[in-house]
């Protein structure tokens, strides 16, 4: 299951985090990005795009998972 697997590697992030202040910040930047292309999105196309907060937790982990 998809959004298990995106809970639990948000966990483990938020977990192994220093500083859990700058994490939410950084998430609430990258959602923000994202918000704007979710609006100009057809409404037809909404059902199939994931919303821009589960964005930002998948790049983030998958940036710190680079790390």
């Amino acid at each position: 299951m998809d959004n298990f697997k995106t809970l639990k590697e948000t966990e483990e992030l938020v977990t192994d985090s220093n500083n859990r202040y700058k994490i939410t910040i950084e998430l609430a930047n990258i959602a923000k990005r994202y918000e704007y292309e979710f609006k100009n999105i057809p409404k037809s196309n909404l059902i199939t795009r994931e919303k821009p907060i589960i964005v930002g937790l998948k790049l983030m982990v998958k940036k710190a998972s680079i790390e």
